[in-house]
């Protein structure tokens, strides 16, 4: 098989996941007519019309459909295949483009950073921190080439692998809260004096809708956006926000502040690996190979309030 086959095999599968020409462009990162040559070139190769062109995008037909699935296929195997020979060659420093939430960077980063640089895994991981529908953005316009993130939306050019779930807690001083470390009840946050990020924020939006489910005012008294700043707030003026134990970890474990779970109702959502379709296969499996045995270690450990993520969830996240 010649380059420019190869070349024309993987411009038709990219319309033929993204539904357009443009779309496929863009997730490839070349001009719309060198991707509409391609897929032309392949069609008279094989002297049958992959798509029907239309003024709304494309539809594939069925020589295309058959077509798809064993181009796909082979496009695998030949990512397999390049895997496979890395154990002859050895392991060759991979660069990753990874972006991070705020709570990864202050619980599993230092520790993915030290695996990283290890002989078999040998990658050398620039990071992005942002928050979840930035990284996811910025995933699948090939800006970076994986991000964890939160509860993403299915897109046609990311693949996401639920890692966890973790409940959110009440954080703030002991005076506030308390010293208890059990579960407060959401009615109980009625009237606090809360910290929270301004509209519009995925955070926010989670909570205020567990208010109206149960009927509970919350009113933030201050709108802050910086992490540093609202740590500022809790430690020094006695205010109280919600967010993952992860966010606040080093504050919690000395004892400047406390932590409560809040339930009746859960505030949860579940922590992705967000990749772009296009990351090389065995990026993707030294990836893995860092993240999951660290995820799984500290579900087990319970030291960071994270659980198995939710079997409903992960259906919705996947399909």
């Amino acid at each position: 098989m010649t380059a420019s086959s190869l070349r024309q095999i993987r411009y038709f599968v990219a319309v033929a996941n993204t539904g357009s020409f443009t779309a496929a462009a863009e997730a490839l990162h070349v001009s719309q007519p060198a991707v509409g040559l391609q897929v032309k070139f392949l069609e008279d190769r094989l002297g049958l019309p992959l798509f029907d062109r239309h003024s709304r995008g494309v539809d594939i037909t069925p020589a295309g459909r058959a077509y798809l699935k064993h181009a796909e296929v082979m496009l695998r195997e030949l990512e397999e295949a390049e895997l496979a020979m890395a154990s002859f060659r050895g392991n060759q420093p991979i660069s990753l483009r990874l972006g991070i939430t705020p709570t990864i960077g202050r619980t599993i980063l230092a520790h993915m950073m030290h695996r990283a640089a290890q002989p078999d895994i040998a990658m050398r991981v620039d990071c992005e921190e942002g928050v979840s529908d930035k990284l996811i953005h910025m995933v699948s316009v090939g800006d970076l080439d994986c991000a964890f993130c939160y509860d993403p939306a299915p897109e046609q050019m990311l693949a996401i692998t639920p890692l966890y779930t973790e409940d959110l807690c009440l954080v703030g001083p002991s005076s506030v809260i308390g010293t208890d470390k059990s579960a407060i009840e959401f009615s109980a946050l009625r009237g606090l004096p809360l910290v929270l990020s301004p509209r519009p924020n995925y955070l926010r939006e989670m909570i205020e809708a567990r208010a109206r489910e149960t009927a509970v005012t919350i009113a933030p008294v201050v709108e802050l956006e910086l992490i540093g700043l609202k740590r500022e707030f809790l430690i020094h003026y006695d205010y109280c926000t919600i967010a993952p134990y992860g966010l606040f970890l080093s504050d919690i474990q000395n004892g400047q502040i406390s932590c409560r779970r809040v339930v009746n109702p859960t505030v949860s959502r579940t922590m992705c690996l967000a990749l772009n379709r296009k990351m090389p296969a065995v990026a993707v499996s030294r990836l893995f190979e860092m993240v999951k045995p660290l995820v799984s270690e500290h579900i087990a450990l319970g030291d960071f309030h994270w659980r198995q993520q939710d079997a409903e969830n992960t259906a919705k996240l996947i399909a």
